[in-house]
């Protein structure tokens, strides 16, 4: 078993790595400056498979959180709400890798 300051550590680790393999690629193809440094993430097919590792990092962190006891409920409930928003985000990316790959057969 895991000690609550291990479980604490564990689920803001996993908050901060579904947050930077989620969102921060996505924020650098904005940008015209930072688009060839991340050309590398479209030659391992990253948006087709990155939003597994988001939902499973996410889904983790929510089980780990709802056996967590000593937290007050304001860090509590901010880190539940931004693990489900990272959990949408998912399921958005999916369902556009899914019709991305639907036009590209179609077409």
């Amino acid at each position: 078993m895991l000690t609550e300051k291990k479980r604490i550590t564990l689920i803001i680790t996993l908050t901060v790595g579904a947050i930077i393999i989620g969102i921060v690629p996505w924020l650098l193809l904005i940008f015209e400056r930072t688009r060839e440094s991340i050309k590398w993430l479209g030659n391992i097919y990253f948006q087709s498979w990155g939003w597994l590792i988001v939902s499973c990092l996410a889904g983790y962190a929510l089980k780990e959180i709802r056996s967590l006891s000593a937290t007050s409920k304001i860090p509590r409930t901010t880190i539940v709400i931004l693990l489900l928003i990272l959990l949408v985000w998912s399921l958005i990316w999916f369902l556009l890798a899914i019709f991305g790959y639907v036009i590209s057969t179609i077409t």
